[in-house]
C-alpha cells in the first residue's frame, strides 16, 4: 500500500519541501507566509535578549565575543533600534571596552586582533553611531583608508 505522504527521498520538484512545513502557498506564483516570518523573528529576538549577560555582553561557551556581540548588537539595531536601545548600548560599550590599545579587536578578549573582528566591531559601532577615531586610524594604516573601496581592497590582500 503507497504511503500518502511522498517520502523526502522522492523528487516532487522545486518548493514541495516549503508548500509541505506551510512556508509557500501553492498559486500560479509562490509566496513567503510573512506573518510566520514576523513571528520567528520575534520569537529569535526574544531568545537572543534572553541569553544576553547583565553587563550587555553576549557570552559563548569558550569565550566571550566581539562577534558575537557585534553581530548582536547590529541585528538588535536593524530589529528595533528603539526597542532595544538599552541592550545596543550595553553592548556598544563593552565593545568600547574591550577594544586593544591600537584600536583592533580579536576573536575573544583574550585573542590576537584580526581583520574580521576588527570590522564587524568597527562596522557595527558605526552603525550606532559610536565611531572610533582609534579604528579609523588603524583602517587607515593597514588598508590605505576606512571607505568601502579601501576595505574591500585591503580585505582581498590580507586573505
Amino acid at each position: 500500500m503507497a504511503s500518502a505522504e511522498p517520502k523526502l527521498t522522492e523528487k516532487k520538484g522545486r518548493g514541495w519541501l516549503r508548500q509541505k512545513r506551510g512556508l509557500v502557498k501553492k498559486k500560479s506564483e509562490e509566496f513567503i507566509d510573512m506573518e510566520k516570518v514576523e513571528r520567528l523573528i520575534r520569537e529569535l529576538t526574544d531568545k537572543l535578549c534572553s541569553l544576553r549577560q547583565e553587563d550587555g555582553i553576549w557570552r559563548g561557551v569558550l569565550s566571550s565575543s566581539a562577534i558575537s556581540t557585534s553581530v548582536s548588537l547590529f541585528a538588535l539595531y536593524e530589529i528595533d533600534k528603539e526597542k532595544y536601545q538599552s541592550v545596543i548600548e550595553a553592548a556598544a560599550k563593552w565593545l568600547e571596552d574591550t577594544m586593544c590599545e591600537d584600536g583592533s579587536w580579536g576573536d575573544s578578549v583574550d585573542s590576537p586582533s584580526n581583520p574580521t573582528a576588527t570590522l564587524l566591531s568597527f562596522a557595527a559601532l558605526h552603525a550606532v553611531g559610536h565611531d572610533s577615531p582609534r579604528t579609523r586610524q588603524l583602517l587607515t594604516e593597514r588598508f590605505g583608508g576606512y571607505s568601502d573601496d579601501k576595505i574591500i581592497e585591503g580585505v582581498l590582500k590580507y586573505y
